[in-house]
């Protein structure tokens, strides 16, 4: 078998290189599996989970709408955007609703709701 390796490489550094990643990543990896398998409606096999034959296995489409919800969650805007002004005239205008808008985000606590919301 002909070595298809780049000038310098070795298989030792390669393996090395293999090992420290495994070391370093694996953790990661691990947990980025079981998440994707979650996504999936697979959790159960992911954990190795054993069961009895005869039960019904818990549905695991809740932890997705969890976890869908919280991301989606962490999109959410906490307040309203602020205006921007076109004109010079519009500065002074344009200043005084932003602060009323603010005022309203603060007095309805905008971030609380939309974690109703999701709820």
């Amino acid at each position: 078998m002909t070595n298809r390796l780049p000038e310098g490489v070795t298989l030792e550094q390669l393996k090395a290189n293999w090992d420290e990643a495994l070391a370093v990543y694996g953790p990661a990896f691990q947990r980025a599996k079981i998440l994707d398998a979650t996504d999936k409606g697979r959790l159960w096999k992911a954990i190795q989970a054993k069961f009895p034959a005869y039960q019904l296995l818990p549905d695991v489409n809740d932890v997705s709408y969890v976890k869908n919800n919280l991301l989606a969650s962490l999109y959410c805007v906490g307040r309203s955007a602020e205006l921007e002004p076109t004109s010079e005239h519009d500065m002074e205008t344009i200043k005084h609703i932003n602060l009323v808008l603010q005022h309203l985000c603060r007095i309805i606590v905008t971030g609380k709701q939309i974690g109703r919301a999701h709820v």
